[in-house]
């Protein structure tokens, strides 16, 4: 199966190329093709790089579109089976797709599988023969099956809104499992900006935005339960 992985950046220059160099050196698995879009970045060492990097898909939007948005874009333009949205700033662990995509493919009724970072993961289950850390939302670097969004991917709601966590749902209420695969953590390599800078009351602003529209979406998945665990 083939994997795109699909990341959005803006700057920093020095994380994206530590992050890429090591990610992109240690999947374990080389079906896979790289797809960046860039939201406006103002340094020209990351186009540079990118390009550099010869991905199968660089869109250059000149400006943040959103997550939601430029995620969307980015899937269009895929070619691969399965979907990786993995961050700018995150660096993965040793032979981090392959172990996905096993899981993938030994686990046909995946909704969303994701390499934690951060999180507090579940107990281990045992799903179709594979021990998995069963979760109705998923964070991390996330691997999903494209045909499952096919017609619908991120919704966009705002510029940073929730996007991810609408995805989650939107699969497990269709009776899909999303999991964490075991052993495996990726690093956050980048840090947000501190509190109160203009960067984080603007990304807040966005997440109130998408509040009541996420809920909205949430309330109608649940009438049409389907769900497992």
């Amino acid at each position: 199966m083939k994997v795109s992985i699909i990341m959005i950046t803006i700057d920093r220059y020095d994380i994206l190329k530590e992050t890429l160099d090591i990610i992109l050196n240690n999947t374990g698995y080389d079906n896979f093709e790289l797809c960046v879009a860039d939201n406006g970045s103002n340094d020209e060492r990351v186009k540079e790089y990118i390009e550099s990097l010869k991905p199968a898909v660089f869109i250059e939007n000149g400006e943040n579109k959103g997550v939601a948005h430029t995620l969307n874009q980015l899937i269009e333009k895929s070619t691969g089976d399965l979907i990786c949205h993995i961050g700018n700033d995150i660096v993965m662990t040793d032979e981090w797709m392959k172990s996905m995509v096993e899981h993938q493919i030994a686990i046909p009724d995946t909704g969303v599988n994701a390499v934690y970072v951060v999180e507090t993961l579940p107990e281990l289950v045992e799903v179709s023969g594979k021990s998995v850390h069963l979760s109705k939302i998923v964070f991390g670097c996330k691997m999903y099956r494209k045909e499952l969004v096919k017609d619908l991917a991120y919704k966009e709601w705002s510029k940073y809104g929730l996007e991810d966590s609408d995805l989650s749902l939107r699969f497990y209420y269709q009776g899909l499992k999303n999991y964490y695969v075991p052993n495996k953590q990726g690093t956050h390599n980048g840090r947000d900006e501190r509190e109160g800078t203009p960067y984080r009351m603007m990304k807040w602003a966005e997440l109130k935005k998408a509040e009541p529209h996420f809920d909205k979406s949430i309330a109608e998945y649940k009438k049409n339960d389907k769900s497992t665990y």
